[in-house]
C-alpha cells in the first residue's frame, strides 16, 4: 500500500486469488487485474483517506477501546490495543509507538455475528515508512497501454457472448481433493453456482442449489459449486447445514475470470453438448425454464 496525500493511493494484492491493484490517481479509481489483463473503473471517492484508512478513524468507532499491553512487534514497542465492537466481534491492534502506524491487526468474528461462521483475520505490517518521495507514476493507468479490457463491460455482455457457445473448459478439485474436468461431464447437463461464505445472498440461493443436485442426479444433472476461498471454510460451511452438493475450489480466480463472472452469486447452465445455455443471477422460473427445456426440470 502506498499513498500519497492529498488524494492518490496504490494497493497491491497478492495472494491465493487473482492479483489486483487499486490505484486512485486522484479522480478515477481503477482496479487492474494484470494476469487476464482486465480492469474497471469508477469516479474516485471525495476522501479516500477515510475509505481506505479506516485506522485513521479510530476515534470515531461504535466500540469500547482499551489499552490490555505493550509490546514487541517486528523490532517496534507497540501500544496493544483492544476494540469490542458491536455483535460480538473484538479487534486488537498493535500501534507503533514512534510512527503511530498499526503494525498488527487481529480482527474476531464469531460464528452469531458472521453468519454462522466463525472468522478470525491476521493482519500484519512488516514494513512500515512514512515521509519517502513517491513516483507520479505509481499513482497512474492507461488501459490503452495494454489494450486491456473493462471486467464489468465484459461482465455485462456475457449473458450474450457467451451463450450458445462452448463453455470454456477448465480443470480444478473439488473438496475431498478429486479432480474435475468439464470436458469429461460431457453428456451431461452441468451446472456451475459461483458462491462464497461470504456472500449473504450465496448463502440464501444454496437451498435451491441443493436441491437441484438432489432431485437433478438420477436425469443427467451434474451440479457443482465454484469458490474461492480456502477448501475447508467451503467444507465447514456446507457439512455445517448438511449440503450435499459438491463444491470446485477456484483459489486463482482462473475459472471465474474466464467466465467473466463479477457478482455472486452466478449461475450457468452447461447443455450436454458443452455449450453455455444459461447465464444469470438472481432468476429461478428462468433457470427451471432452462433446465425443462434440456430434460432436467
Amino acid at each position: 500500500m502506498l499513498y500519497s496525500a492529498p488524494d492518490r493511493l496504490r494497493v497491491e494484492t497478492r495472494g491465493p486469488g487473482e492479483e489486483s491493484i487499486l490505484i486512485d490517481d486522484g479522480a478515477v479509481e481503477w482496479e487492474v487485474f494484470p494476469q487476464s489483463n482486465q480492469y474497471t473503473r469508477v469516479p474516485q471517492a471525495k476522501n479516500i483517506s477515510a475509505r481506505h484508512f479506516t485506522y485513521g478513524l479510530l476515534d470515531k468507532m461504535r466500540g469500547t477501546p482499551a489499552i490490555t499491553s505493550h509490546q514487541q512487534f517486528e523490532r517496534a514497542a507497540c501500544t496493544v490495543v483492544q476494540i469490542d465492537l458491536e455483535r460480538g466481534v473484538k479487534q486488537e491492534l498493535w500501534i507503533d509507538d514512534a510512527t503511530h502506524l498499526v503494525r498488527k491487526d487481529l480482527y474476531d468474528d464469531p460464528p452469531e455475528a458472521s453468519g454462522g461462521m466463525a472468522r478470525k483475520t491476521r493482519t500484519v505490517y512488516q514494513v512500515a515508512r512514512t515521509g519517502e518521495a513517491l513516483d507520479a507514476a505509481l499513482f497512474s493507468y492507461s488501459p490503452a497501454k495494454t489494450q486491456a479490457t473493462n471486467r464489468r463491460q465484459l461482465s455485462r455482455e456475457a449473458p450474450v457472448s457467451l451463450l450458445g457457445n462452448p463453455a470454456p473448459d477448465f480443470t480444478l478439485r473439488d473438496l475431498e481433493n478429486r479432480e474435475v474436468r468439464l470436458a469429461g461431464l460431457r453428456g451431461k447437463v452441468v451446472l456451475l453456482d459461483f458462491w462464497g461464505t461470504w456472500c449473504g445472498y450465496c448463502r440464501e440461493a444454496l437451498p435451491t442449489i441443493e436441491l437441484l443436485h438432489r432431485a437433478g442426479h438420477e436425469k443427467g444433472l451434474a451440479v457443482f459449486g465454484v469458490d474461492a476461498e480456502a477448501p475447508e471454510l467451503a467444507r465447514e460451511y456446507l457439512a455445517r447445514y448438511g449440503y450435499t452438493l459438491p463444491s470446485l475450489v477456484d483459489q486463482s480466480d482462473k475459472v471465474s475470470t474466464s467466465y467473466r463472472v463479477n457478482s455472486w452469486p452466478t449461475t450457468v447452465l452447461i447443455d450436454r453438448q458443452g455449450n453455455v445455455a444459461y447465464y444469470g443471477e438472481g432468476e429461478p422460473q428462468k433457470l427451471r425454464d432452462t433446465l425443462r427445456t434440456l430434460g432436467i426440470w
